[in-house]
């Protein structure tokens, strides 16, 4: 973990003590297990959020495709305007046919080039070395966004 993540997590989880006993104080809640109940739900609410929220932003700033202006096919265009997210199909030996929702990584350097992270021993890996066919799909609606 790096020094401005453990920081953060800190200072959350301080500000999430604070409030808590502030609640506590403030409504007059007696007795230990009443208020080791608030402290944990209010802490746990509290503390929740803020992580929530960095995740999410770590998530966009690790999966943000950078604009590259020498490179701007349609296909590049129309992925920078997804959420990273599309649906993998793969076929067994039996052609049975098997679709994954995943994550991906376009790269900043090749056009039509994405990257996906999975474990090797997935069925959908399995596939595609068998058969060496795969299908993608997105639910882009340019009107819809």
């Amino acid at each position: 973990m790096y020094a401005k993540r453990f920081i953060q997590l800190f200072l959350i989880f301080l500000l999430t003590i604070f409030i808590s006993m502030f609640f506590v104080s403030y409504f007059g809640i007696r007795g230990y297990f009443a208020q080791s109940f608030v402290l944990s739900l209010v802490g746990y609410i509290i503390l929740v959020i803020p992580l929530t929220i960095l995740t999410i932003l770590k998530q966009e700033k690790k999966f943000s495709v950078e604009k590259s202006t020498e490179n701007n096919s349609e296909f590049r265009n129309v992925l920078s305007k997804l959420d990273n997210i599309i649906v993998l199909s793969t076929i067994s030996q039996n052609e049975t046919i098997s679709s994954s929702i995943i994550t991906f990584r376009q790269s900043k350097t090749e056009d039509n080039t994405l990257y996906i992270m999975t474990d090797s021993k997935t069925n959908r890996v399995r596939n595609i070395r068998q058969n060496g066919v795969a299908s993608l799909t997105t639910w882009f609606d340019e009107k819809q966004g």
